[in-house]
């Protein structure tokens, strides 16, 4: 199975974070990390696991996924499993919920037809690498999607 991570390059240590998520996906899995500004459409043709973060935005997905929705086609998004994530240096209990909602929101009027589990990830600093245990708890939840997105088609998402 294919499996493309995308991340938008302006949340901190983006694309560190986005290569040990595609690397933590189980074997098996071709998985590969792509900047937001160099993704197209294209790209999500051999994707069924698509993994989508970026710094959390209270209202949404922040400009870069944003102009990325723009430039694929609705029908692009259909059938694909997709996992949202955010990265943030607030350690505040749900500071990030309201972001992974309106993104997950956002991928529902692209009529994603699985979105499966949203997370966070904290930053040492606003604009900084990854807090130190994140990386560990980024490999886990890669290792889980596609439990959670099995469970999802299963249960009838």
């Amino acid at each position: 199975m294919r499996a493309l991570v995308l991340y938008d390059r302006a949340a901190g240590d983006a694309g560190a974070l986005a290569r040990t998520i595609a690397g933590g996906l189980p074997s098996g899995f071709q998985a590969r990390a792509l900047c937001l500004d160099d993704a197209t459409g294209a790209d999500l043709d051999d994707a069924r696991l698509v993994v989508i973060g970026g710094a959390v935005r209270r209202l949404g997905p922040s400009p870069r996924m944003r102009a990325f929705f723009a430039r694929t086609d609705r029908a692009a998004w259909r059938d694909r499993h997709v996992a949202v994530y955010a990265t943030t240096a607030d350690r505040r209990a749900g500071a990030d919920a309201m972001a992974t909602r309106m993104t997950v929101a956002w991928l529902r009027r692209y009529h994603v037809a699985r979105p499966i589990p949203r997370t966070s990830f904290l930053l040492a600093a606003p604009d900084g690498p990854l807090d130190d245990a994140e990386p560990v708890r980024a490999a886990s939840w890669a290792l889980s999607l596609p439990i959670a997105a099995h469970l999802h088609q299963t249960v009838g998402g």
